[in-house]
């Protein structure tokens, strides 16, 4: 009796937790017995826009499933495809236990279309503050400007307070400050990681309070919702020291409630949030 071919059944990525780096889980349907190689399991590779890197570290075989471990985080995986047996010459052997290979496939695209800010190339800081534990106690300042804040350019992607929160001997915190503009009414995601105690606060409303953050900071790990008017906006974090172990905080938007069909047929027609200020 002909048993069905190896298909490919589903693909997804996510950060395992205590993790910084993405994992990627590709499942296959019709598998006789488990996934095998001979040697280490090679063949899969994934495209970031039109560089074409293998960015696989590690392959893992566990039954009809296969789990690569990426260098890619998950901002990477925005415009991101997925190949098994790329290029005129390609090295695979990855089959089941009747001895049947896994079908050469890609591009899988791995994630959906996304409307999401670029990361901030500036925002502002405070002063060091006298450290509040788990903030529990911590209010949005009536009067920002008692905060004494300075604008800090960004390096990278990530707002690094290490070097100041290092030099402390004490626990301390920080409020960072970043305005955004809408070109019309429109609901958003605030997409961050950090690593200490925070609170989020958007036009003055508490919209996240976590206690318990410590390291490591992952960028688009927390996602937090709300609506958003026409016109300009300020997001407020404070964040602790945990007792200088934390480093800081990526932060961006991305705007929600619009379908990937949507994106695909008229990107246009929806704008994104505009770091100003």
């Amino acid at each position: 009796e002909l048993k069905a071919p190896i298909a490919l059944k589903r693909v997804s990525v996510a950060v395992p937790k205590g993790e910084q780096l993405s994992t990627i889980t590709v499942e296959f349907d019709n598998v006789v017995g488990k996934l095998e190689s001979m040697g280490r399991p090679m063949g899969f590779s994934v495209r970031l826009g039109q560089e074409h890197k293998p960015g696989v570290f590690d392959t893992r075989l566990a039954g009809s499933t296969v789990q690569l471990k990426t260098f890619r985080t998950m901002l990477d995986f925005i415009c991101t495809d997925l190949y098994y047996g790329h290029g005129l010459d390609p090295a695979c052997n990855i089959m089941d236990s009747a001895g049947r290979p896994l079908p050469v496939f890609g591009p899988i695209p791995i994630t959906k279309m996304r409307l999401a800010m670029p990361f901030p190339k500036a925002l502002l800081v405070s002063r060091m503050l006298p450290g509040a534990g788990k903030l529990a106690a911590v209010e949005l300042p009536a009067d920002l400007a008692s905060l004494e804040l300075v604008p800090r350019v960004l390096e990278s992607n990530f707002f690094n307070l290490y070097p100041e929160f290092s030099k402390l001997k004490e626990d301390a915190l920080a409020f960072i400050v970043g305005r955004f503009a809408c070109a019309e009414p429109m609901k958003l995601a605030a997409l961050f990681g950090y690593d200490g105690p925070v609170k989020l606060w958007v036009d003055g409303k508490l919209l996240r309070y976590d206690p318990h953050g410590t390291n490591p900071a992952v960028p688009d790990h927390h996602a937090v919702s709300f609506q958003a008017g026409k016109g300009t906006h300020e997001m407020v974090i404070a964040l602790g020291s945990n007792e200088a172990k934390a480093w800081g905080v990526y932060l961006r938007i991305e705007r929600i409630g619009v379908t990937p069909k949507q994106i695909e047929k008229n990107p246009s027609r929806y704008p994104v949030p505009q770091w100003v200020g």
